[in-house]
């Protein structure tokens, strides 16, 4: 049991050092906030919580890889939906300031440890 659970983590260790090859193209950031939230939706909708969206409208696009930043996005989103408790609320909001591109992920109702 124990060599396992080490096995496991050091496959993930070896994957996080693994180099990623980075694919740059222009992609819309509120595009893929959204993509990922409904990807989590159905599992967040078992447990009663909600995704509050708040995403400006004039954001503009940037050149990012989309698919490193929606594994980032939909892991954050599961990590607040698996320390919720039923009924919270998960709020991310995107905005622009000074050239830069901010988005915010707020979770309400967190377990009693």
């Amino acid at each position: 049991m124990e060599s396992e659970r080490l096995e496991k983590m050091l496959k993930r260790i070896a994957e996080y050092l693994k180099p990623v090859k980075v694919k740059y193209q222009d992609c819309s950031i509120n595009k893929i906030v959204t993509d990922c939230v409904n990807s989590v939706a159905p599992e967040m909708e078992e447990k009663n919580q909600r995704c509050n969206l708040k995403l400006a409208p004039s954001l503009s696009e940037i050149s990012i890889d989309k698919e490193i930043l929606s594994r980032i996005f939909t892991d954050l989103i599961r990590n607040a939906e698996r320390e919720m408790d039923t009924g919270g609320t998960l709020m991310i909001r995107t905005y622009e300031s000074d050239n830069n591109h901010h988005i915010e992920f707020k979770n309400s109702f967190l377990k009693a440890k």
